[in-house]
């Protein structure tokens, strides 16, 4: 017994699966968008502000950052960032498994967020 191809019904269920996947896509890009996070290193001398990507944003220091040796301050200034890179990487990685890719998220954001093996 042979089965006929249905071109439009095929067609159609496309189209509403794209349309349903563009949607998904715009609520992920909603939820990333303007997205901020903070992080601070361990002596709370340096806090950093970062985008979903992990793009730096801004940098506060404290006043202790002043007497710092510039390989401390550096390192601190790394470990903030650090800090506040793996929260933006998790956060991205949820709105990427919303979508079903959330797998992509060392692709999209250059990081695997902390306990996301693969």
């Amino acid at each position: 017994m042979t089965r006929s191809f249905d071109f439009d019904d095929w067609t159609r269920r496309l189209d509403e699966r794209l349309d349903h996947m563009h949607r998904r896509g715009e609520r992920a890009g909603a939820a990333l968008a303007g997205a901020t996070f903070t992080g601070r290193d361990r002596d709370g001398t340096v806090t950093v502000t970062v985008g979903a990507a992990g793009n730096l944003l801004a940098a506060d220091f404290t006043d202790r950052a002043t007497g710092l040796p510039p390989a401390r301050l550096s390192a601190a200034l790394m470990d903030a960032h650090a800090q506040a890179a793996d929260a933006a990487a998790a956060h991205v990685h949820l709105a990427l498994d919303e979508l079903g890719v959330g797998d992509l998220t060392a692709v999209a954001t250059g990081r695997r967020p902390e306990g996301v093996d693969g």
